[in-house]
């Protein structure tokens, strides 16, 4: 029993750890991620059921339980973390919006980059994608959520637009 929850504590904490590295990659990992554990589930159910008819608990369905569990926890924190990051891109975006708009106000045009109206950090600066129009009247705050879709601030029709 201690060796079981033991287990449970260890491949539990793994896919802890692992969703936390998979949520900070793209889409495209959460996506073979999902296939992974999908087929992991899809085994460890196979496995069940064949056990099941013979009567036998063997290893190989406490490991394959084991492994799905660690996969499921992986998947659910790597969605979290992923969705955490992109709401923390947001919040930034957010922050540099009325310090674009009073900009505007003070200069009568938008500036040409972000750090014209502020000093940026390196790291916040690699999370924003900044443009204006030639005129400099309109301006884009971009940031991507996961490697595919994006969400970008709108001056001109003032909201906020997703797409991919």
């Amino acid at each position: 029993m201690q060796k079981t929850i033991f287990r449970l504590i260890i491949f539990t904490a793994a896919g802890l750890l692992l969703g936390m590295f998979f949520g900070r990659t793209t889409i495209f990992s959460i996506l073979l991620l999902t296939a992974v554990t999908g087929l992991s589930c899809f085994i460890f159910v196979i496995i069940n059921f064949v056990g099941s008819i013979n009567d036998k608990k063997s290893k190989k369905t406490a490991i394959f339980g084991f492994i799905s569990l660690s996969l499921i926890v992986t998947l659910v924190t790597s969605i979290l973390t992923m969705r955490k990051i992109a709401d923390n891109k947001q919040k930034l975006a957010e922050d540099f919006i009325p310090k674009i708009e009073k900009y505007k106000q003070n200069n009568s045009k938008y500036p040409k980059t972000l750090s014209a109206i502020t000093e940026i950090k390196g790291s916040d600066a690699e999370k924003l994608v900044y443009w204006t129009d030639t005129s400099q009247q309109q301006f884009v705050l971009k940031f991507f959520e996961d490697g595919w879709h994006f969400t970008m601030w709108d001056s001109e029709r003032k909201k906020w637009i997703s797409g991919d």
